[in-house]
């Protein structure tokens, strides 16, 4: 269960991320509406007890075309 809830804080922190620095206004004053959502369908029993691989896979290639460096959580102002 612990591993679990690392995964939804990480999962979280990776869709935060990708917003925040997408260098598009629009999207990143997105993230907070996202982080709301993804954190409520945890909370509502409404995400995977287990990520599927295809969902996996879809944040390896997000990740894979945003260039892996720049998901290292920068130092913030």
């Amino acid at each position: 269960m612990r591993k679990l809830e690392e995964f939804h804080q990480l999962d979280i922190r990776f869709h935060d991320e990708i917003l925040k620095y997408s260098g598009n206004e629009l999207f990143a004053s997105l993230s907070p509406l996202v982080n709301t959502m993804l954190s409520s369908r945890v909370e509502l029993g409404m995400y995977p007890a287990k990520p599927r691989p295809e969902a996996l896979e879809a944040h390896d290639q997000v990740a894979e075309g945003y260039g892996r460096e720049k998901l290292t959580l920068p130092e913030r102002p």
